[in-house]
């Protein structure tokens, strides 16, 4: 059993590793979708990272990436925020489907980049291929990050 855990650990690091392969462009820009941890103890599948001066814990592997989210639309959900509506691959959807099984209702992690955009909500529900996430996005955020996720997608294909 140990062996399978440690080959499957190897395998998604190898594959989140990929992300150097592609244009300094896309890595740039990259989405992914982190789980927090909150049992407090590091080790080598969560990060620390540091937002408003309080440190938390994320997966270091992420939930959701560019390489599953083959585009994305906006929507308005409070004054002021919007939200991402992501289209997503056969891959994506049963990645989101299980993240979002153990997330339900949890607070999650969107980073650009590699680097800290926002926190998100969990829906509640599974969803399929289309998957609406709750992001404190500007108008103009929003539709950046829509762009380079379609602009990404393209690339990462190209790059595969």
């Amino acid at each position: 059993m140990k062996h399978i855990l440690f080959a499957l650990t190897a395998l998604f690091i190898f594959t989140a590793c990929e992300r150097e392969k592609l244009p300094k462009e896309v890595q740039e820009t990259l989405i992914t979708i982190h789980s927090i941890d909150n049992t407090g103890v590091q080790n080598k599948l969560v990060i620390p990272i540091v937002v408003d001066g309080r440190q938390i814990l994320v997966s270091r592997i992420p939930l959701l990436s560019n390489h599953d989210i083959m585009s994305c639309g906006i929507f308005q959900y409070r004054e002021d925020q919007y939200g991402l509506e992501f289209q997503l691959t056969d891959k994506g959807r049963i990645s989101w489907q299980q993240a979002a099984i153990e997330n339900r209702g949890t607070t999650g992690v969107l980073a650009e980049g590699g680097k800290f955009k926002c926190f998100m909500k969990f829906s509640r529900e599974v969803g399929g291929y289309k998957v609406k996430i709750a992001a404190p996005l500007s108008k103009e955020e929003a539709e950046t990050i829509s762009e380079n996720i379609q602009r990404n997608y393209i690339a990462i294909k190209e790059n595969s």
